[in-house]
């Protein structure tokens, strides 16, 4: 789920019946892009939306209100509640002298992780742009 999407849900898992103005007041992004996000997730199935008529600046208009639809649990989308399914991954390049079992993200062809010696990106999923231009 889009990262946007998952902040509109806390906020309103924490404020239920905020108008569009409040949530992109808090979230600080424009408001035809929150207002986007809050139709769609309405569409989904995810938000309840109430509709109030009120005065303003002495116009009548509507007003939407947008709550978290019954049943829906915000802490079920964290991704940190979910459990590391990783499998530990051989590296090709330490045949024989497997390291002390740490889970890493394999390279996208196998046998074709070149990293600089002593590199800070050795210990990061993938290889920083100086060791993927010393590969090709």
């Amino acid at each position: 789920m889009p990262p946007l999407r998952l902040a509109i849900i806390d906020y309103l898992a924490k404020h239920p019946h905020s108008s569009t103005a409040d949530i992109r007041k808090e979230l600080g992004k424009p408001r035809a892009t929150v207002d986007r996000q809050l139709q769609a997730l309405h569409m989904l199935g995810v938000l309840d939306c109430e509709e109030e008529e009120i005065t303003w600046s002495g116009k009548d208009v509507t007003r939407w209100y947008y709550s978290l639809t019954d049943g829906i649990n915000p802490h079920a989308l964290d991704p940190q509640s979910v459990p590391d399914l990783a499998l530990h991954t051989p590296s090709p390049h330490r045949r024989g002298q497997e390291s002390s079992g740490a889970l890493h993200v394999p390279s996208a062809i196998s046998g074709t992780d070149f990293r600089r010696p002593g590199c800070l990106c050795a210990d990061q999923p993938q290889p920083c742009q100086w060791c993927r231009q010393l590969a090709s």
